[in-house]
Parts: C-alpha cells; structure tokens; sequence
C-alpha cells in the first residue's frame, strides 16, 4: 500500500502529556522508511498494516540515525523560533522533536513506540540518565527556551548510547 491513509491514533501513541490537535495520524505504508513522519510506522504496525519495522533487525541502525539527523535539522529551526520569541512555531516544532526523540528511545530498544502506559517503558535499558523527569520538564513547557536544550541535551545522550550499543552489537 503506497497511498496515503488516515488512521485513528492507536492507543499506544497516546499520553496525557503528548496531545495531539487530530485524532488521526497519516500513514504511508511503504517499505522505505519515512524518518519526517513521526510515529507513522508505528501507527502502522499497531493497526496491523504492511510496514518498515524501524525497530527490528539491520532497520534499526539506518532507522535511528536518520531521525537523529532530523532532529538536528528541526534543531535549527527551533533555535530559532525560540530567538525570535516565535513561541506557536516552537511549540509546534518542539511537539514533533518530543516525538523524533521517543522514536529513536523506543527504536534503540529494539520496540516500537508504546506510551499509553506511560512515556518511558520499564523495559527501555538504553536511555538518557533522568530522561524521564527531564522529558516530563519539556512537556510540560513545550515552549521555552530550557525545554530546547534539554529535548536537545537528550537527543545528544541517547545518540551517544545508541553508538555504543551499535558498536557492542558488531
């Protein structure tokens, strides 16, 4: 299936912390990974359809940095907005930078995005040190200049455990 679908956020993807505005989610259900599309492949899996599986197997590595590589560049822009006291723009930004980064905590566990018991699953063995009341920080002010550098600070530890994890798997 290549055409684009709508599909009701699976209860998964959902936490009283990461609203979202729609109810539903895009979702192209490709074998090419679509890194700009945030828990697209997820929704997918979890609605039992035809999907790259970011957290499985070689997907992983390629997966994984290709978000990290986004987030770098969604970085900019909110640095940007952040600048420019922009706070609808950083906010908006920063909501999708939230999601990029539970791709890749999740995806570097070897698991697909599973927050409707909470943000971070007890399972998760690779994650940033206090991720968890640092994230719920940035949550709960999505807009602020603070809230950037932590989601940033997190991306940064993450990618560093994830490198050590890929170099331990070889």
């Amino acid at each position: 299936m290549t055409n684009p679908i709508l599909l009701d956020i699976p209860n998964e993807l959902k936490h009283q912390s990461l609203q979202s505005e729609d109810e539903k989610i895009e979702v192209i259900c490709a074998e090419t990974f679509q890194a700009e599309r945030p828990f697209m492949h997820d929704a997918a899996f979890y609605h039992g359809h035809q999907t790259m599986l970011p957290w499985q197997g070689e997907n992983v590595k390629e997966c994984v940095s290709a978000v990290f590589i986004l987030w770098k560049g969604i970085s900019s822009e909110v640095e940007e907005a952040v600048k420019s006291r922009d706070k609808k723009s950083t906010v908006v930004l920063m909501e999708k930078g939230i999601r990029l980064f539970l791709e890749c905590l999740y995806w570097s566990n070897d698991m697909p995005v599973n927050i409707k018991d909470g943000i971070f699953a007890r399972e998760l063995k690779i994650k940033p040190f206090n991720g968890l009341e640092r994230l719920l920080y940035i949550l709960s002010r999505p807009g602020g200049y603070h809230s950037y550098r932590q989601l940033d600070e997190l991306f940064k530890e993450l990618e560093k455990q994830f490198a050590i994890k890929m170099i331990k798997r070889k």
